[in-house]
C-alpha cells in the first residue's frame, strides 16, 4: 500500500495564509482508494452557485487543475480506477 498526498484546492482567505484542501490517494492491491476534502470540477465550473457566500470567505485560487480527477487523469488513470 502506498499513500500518496493531493491538494485539491489553495484558499486565500484574508484572515489566514494559504490553506490547502488535503485529500489522500491510496494506492491498494485491490485499487485506488480517494480520501477528498478538496473542490469537485463542478465547483469550479459554477462556484458561485455551488460555493455560495463560502466562498468570499475561503477565495480559492479558480484552478481546475487542483481537482482530484484532473490529478488524476494527469497521473494516467480515471475516476473510474477509483474503487
Amino acid at each position: 500500500m502506498r499513500v500518496e498526498h493531493l491538494n485539491c484546492a489553495i484558499m486565500r482567505s484574508p484572515f489566514v495564509g494559504p490553506l490547502p484542501a488535503h485529500a489522500l490517494l491510496i494506492h491498494t492491491d485491490e485499487g485506488l482508494v480517494l480520501v477528498d476534502t478538496g473542490y469537485g470540477t463542478a465547483d469550479y465550473a459554477d462556484p458561485k452557485r455551488r460555493l455560495g457566500p463560502v466562498r468570499a470567505l475561503l477565495r480559492p485560487e479558480k484552478d481546475e487543475r487542483h481537482t482530484a480527477l484532473r490529478q488524476l487523469e494527469a497521473a494516467g488513470y480515471s475516476a473510474a480506477d477509483v474503487t
